[in-house]
C-alpha cells in the first residue's frame, strides 16, 4: 500500500507540473511605423487586420499577434505588439529600454509607483482600470509594458 501511494504522489507531482508558454507573434513588420498611428488601437477596440504582403497568407486576419519592429516617437525608437482575437484588440505590448523611461508619459503612464523586488533593479507596477489592466515590468536594461482587457 506504501508503494501505491508512493507512486500515484509521485506522477501526481509530474503530471501537475507546467509550464508557461509565449506565443510567438504571427505576423512581423519592419517597416517605419509612428507612435501616433498606432496609439489609435487601444485595447478593446475592434480591428480587422488586412495584409497584403504575400498570398500565402490569407488577406482578412481575425485573429493573430502583430509584432512592430520599428515604432518611433520623435527620436525615439522601440518595438510593440498589439494581440486581437475575433477583430477585438486584446493586448498592446510595448518593449523599451532602460533608458526610454519618458516614452512611459507618453504612453500614459506618468505617475509611476514601482514596486522594488527581492532581485536588486527589477520592479514591477500594476494598474488596474474599468476597462483595462496595466503591467509594468522593468530592469536595468529594459521596460515592459502589458495592457490587457
Amino acid at each position: 500500500m506504501k508503494q501505491f501511494v508512493l507512486v500515484l504522489s509521485f506522477l501526481s507531482v509530474f503530471i501537475s507540473y507546467s509550464q508557461v508558454s509565449v506565443k510567438q507573434p504571427t505576423y512581423y513588420y519592419v517597416s517605419k511605423w509612428q507612435l501616433e498611428e498606432l496609439q489609435d488601437l487601444p485595447v478593446g477596440d475592434k480591428i480587422l487586420f488586412q495584409q497584403n504582403c504575400t498570398t500565402k497568407l490569407p488577406a482578412n486576419v481575425p485573429t493573430g499577434i502583430i509584432f512592430f519592429e520599428n515604432v518611433f516617437h520623435q527620436d525615439e525608437r522601440f518595438s510593440m505588439a498589439i494581440e486581437f482575437k475575433d477583430t477585438v484588440v486584446a493586448s498592446v505590448t510595448y518593449y523599451l529600454s532602460a533608458k526610454q523611461k519618458d516614452l512611459l508619459k507618453t504612453i500614459g503612464y506618468s505617475d509611476v509607483k514601482a514596486s522594488g523586488s527581492a532581485i536588486k533593479g527589477q520592479w514591477t507596477y500594476t494598474l488596474n482600470e474599468e476597462k483595462r489592466h496595466t503591467t509594468i515590468v522593468g530592469d536595468k536594461k529594459r521596460i515592459l509594458v502589458i495592457q490587457t482587457l
